[in-house]
């Protein structure tokens, strides 16, 4: 009995912290990368930098939390995508209001998807912009991460270090090749990445709204791993599940981390010319 009540628990925690905590993690570090490529901006050609990404930035961030809003049944009472002569008073250049019934299981989950909202629909744009715009270093990248996962899955002995460097020298080869910084499309689409992962990491008020989230997702992994069982089912099996999906995840965010960094190159940049 107590061997099947320390699964239940650890399979419960497994989840959570597989699943999501990668994500928090990625998220973590993307938000500090952000606060400093926003202050090189800031300090390089002031506030106008900031308001010059956010044309394109704060936008795909709102509606980042609006489609999880949408998804998980919460009541929108305002948006506003993007604030630029509000934001020069209070530093708020776009937000969602919502409401949820506390009551619901399935809402109060759908507070810590609202929180990462922005994260997650910031890196399927800077995917489907790099698609669009260098669709053969988009799929050379592709079948790369495909490859890549798949090593993962099947027992490969890299590090996650080891792991990181191969997809940041891939990106790195892909994108800034010669024959891409020769197109127009380059330049589009390095604006636009430029522009979304300036405002792509979460706020207080998000990571406030996302712990209740979590709170509820452990409840749910909780009851849904007693069901399960109770029903005899394998529970190690979804554990493997898990970390078959931890890996495609990982692989995922370590290229929006990536991305991420270019802002902070150029901004760093603009910022020692500028001094």
């Amino acid at each position: 009995m107590k061997s099947i009540v320390f699964d239940i628990l650890k399979i419960s925690i497994i989840q959570v912290v597989y699943t999501l905590g990668i994500i928090v993690g990625f998220g973590f570090i993307i938000g500090l990368i952000e606060k400093r490529a926003s202050y090189f901006i800031q300090r390089a050609i002031g506030f106008k930098g900031v308001l010059i990404t956010g044309l394109i930035g704060t936008p795909i961030h709102e509606i980042g939390h609006f489609l999880m809003c949408i998804i998980f049944g919460h009541t929108v009472t305002e948006v506003k995508l993007l604030r630029p002569k509000a934001c020069k008073q209070d530093g708020v250049l776009g937000y969602v209001k919502h409401s949820f019934n506390k009551n619901s299981l399935y809402q109060n989950i759908g507070n810590f998807f609202i929180a990462i909202g922005p994260l997650v629909f910031g890196s399927l744009t800077m995917f489907l912009t790099m698609k669009i715009f260098l669709s053969d270093s988009f799929n050379k990248l592709y079948n790369f991460l495909l490859n890549e996962t798949k090593l993962v899955h099947i027992g490969g002995e890299e590090s996650f270090f080891d792991i990181f460097k191969s997809i940041f020298n891939e990106v790195v080869k892909d994108i800034f090749n010669t024959n891409n910084l020769k197109t127009i499309n380059f330049w589009i689409f390095l604006f636009i990445i430029i522009s979304i992962a300036s405002h792509m990491a979460l706020s207080k008020a998000d990571i406030k709204g996302g712990i209740s989230g979590l709170i509820a997702i452990y409840t749910f992994s909780l009851i849904l791993s007693i069901i399960l069982n109770l029903a005899n089912f394998n529970i190690h099996y979804i554990y493997s599940k898990i970390l078959v999906f931890n890996i495609f995840i990982s692989v995922f965010l370590i290229v929006a981390l990536i991305f991420s960094f270019i802002p902070l190159i150029v901004n760093l940049i603009l910022y020692l010319i500028k001094r």
